[in-house]
């Protein structure tokens, strides 16, 4: 079947092999960011953005990851000369606009290092499932319809007070009904 627009066709990619898509004017492009873990240790740095243009959100970050980070790996191969990329999902960071860096505070970097390796292949659904199921063993899979719905693909958890900027939060339920 053929497509007539991306945002017609399913799945995710990343933001730089889309013509037609940019980061929207009011969030920063944080590709190239550095990534640093819950224990301020550099992990890597922002590669790219992986998006579901059906309802153009951001889904992961893809990190490429340190060398240094990446040696504690038991798959870690150094006469590969390999790149390691890991896929975070949105909500699993935040941004620290102070310093242009993003955080993964939710989880240990000792997690991180046991997630799936991203190649750049397209991604499946069993792919993300083995990603939440290592950033939360509790984890179980969801229908398709439900997947994305779970916090920690919220955008609104990264850019977080940013997103609220300009906005006047009511104080009183009635305040809100206006």
């Amino acid at each position: 079947m053929a497509y007539d627009d991306v945002k017609d066709a399913p799945g995710l990619y990343r933001l730089g092999e889309l013509d037609d898509y940019e980061v929207a004017d009011d969030d920063p492009d944080v590709r190239g960011w550095e990534v640093r873990g819950r224990n301020g240790k550099s992990i890597g740095k922002v590669d790219e953005l992986i998006i579901d243009p059906a309802v153009m959100k951001v889904r992961y970050l893809d990190i490429d990851l340190d060398e240094e980070f990446v040696k504690t790996r038991s798959d870690y191969r150094p006469e590969e000369k390999a790149e390691y990329h890991l896929l975070v999902p949105i909500g699993s960071a935040v941004l620290d606009e102070e310093d242009d860096e993003v955080l993964v505070n939710t989880v240990e970097p000792d997690v991180l290092l046991t997630c799936p390796v991203y190649n750049g292949d397209i991604i499946t659904r069993d792919y993300e499932n083995a990603v939440r199921r290592t950033l939360n063993p509790s984890e179980t899979d969801y229908a398709d319809e439900h997947h994305y719905e779970h916090d920690i693909y919220s955008e609104n958890a990264f850019y977080g007070p940013r997103r609220l900027r300009g906005v006047d939060i009511p104080e009183t339920p009635e305040q809100a009904a206006i």
